[in-house]
């Protein structure tokens, strides 16, 4: 940097204090004072909503806001499952709210969605093309309750265990049955292959699923329960196969 580059640097630094210096101190007040907040991630609660629930915000100094409040009292709404609100300079907020939203729907008696935290949840058009737990019952019904359901959380377990170590065959779930406390089946999209996994061992069951699904076709259902054996039955034949995996 040369000599007239850092007089010039001096002089627009000395421009900007004096413009800072000389600025009544009224003035900074009014012009970080809440105008705007901006809502993301919201999708069942309306902006309108929101807006009008912190209406006692606007207007004020945006660094005299607790952030810790706003986020404090978002939580306590059931639906929300967290919050990160942030000041924006000169005079906004923006608050990113992740909504409580169905990860898989469960039958009992009638459909309802299942959180990440395994609450029941009410249903939306988000959640129609989700796989479904059968075969389970409870009463009473509360929503964003977190469930202790003995056969509910197999299922969820179970669930888990594809979607971390096989993707592409959790996407093609349709249906997890919990049949009896010694059974948990799984059907699959597109030709409804029923697949029986027991209770427990699942990630070596899933490897042997694998290792059926590469190397069978036209098959009806799969039955994993056996040690190191698999009952295998195909859609053209009445017939079961064995087979050693």
């Amino acid at each position: 940097m040369n000599h007239k580059q850092k007089i010039k640097q001096i002089i627009f630094a000395l421009f900007i204090f004096s413009i800072l210096a000389t600025t009544p101190l009224w003035a900074w007040f009014s012009f970080f004072k809440l105008s705007y907040i901006n809502w993301e991630g919201n999708q069942k609660i309306p902006s309108e909503q929101l807006d009008q629930n912190f209406q006692a915000l606007y207007g004020k100094n945006i660094f005299k806001i607790k952030l810790e409040t706003i986020e404090e009292k978002l939580l306590a709404d059931p639906r929300i499952r967290s919050v990160d609100a942030r000041r924006v300079l000169p005079n906004q907020l923006t608050v990113t709210i992740e909504e409580k939203r169905a990860i898989i729907l469960v039958q009992a008696k009638r459909l309802f969605g299942l959180s990440l935290d395994l609450e029941l949840i009410p249903l939306d058009s988000l959640a129609e093309d989700l796989p479904v737990i059968t075969g389970c019952s409870f009463s009473p019904v509360k929503y964003y309750k977190k469930l202790q359901h003995k056969e509910l959380n197999l299922a969820w377990d179970l669930y888990q265990i594809f979607l971390k170590k096989d993707l592409s065959l959790a996407n093609r779930i349709s249906e997890i049955s919990v049949e009896n406390e010694k059974n948990l089946a799984v059907y699959f999209m597109p030709d409804g292959l029923k697949v029986n996994l027991g209770v427990g061992d699942w990630e070596t069951k899933l490897k042997r699923l694998q290792e059926v699904l590469q190397r069978e076709e036209n098959l009806r259902s799969v039955d994993l329960r056996f040690k190191n054996m698999a009952v295998l039955k195909f859609k053209e034949d009445k017939e079961s196969k064995l087979a050693r995996i």
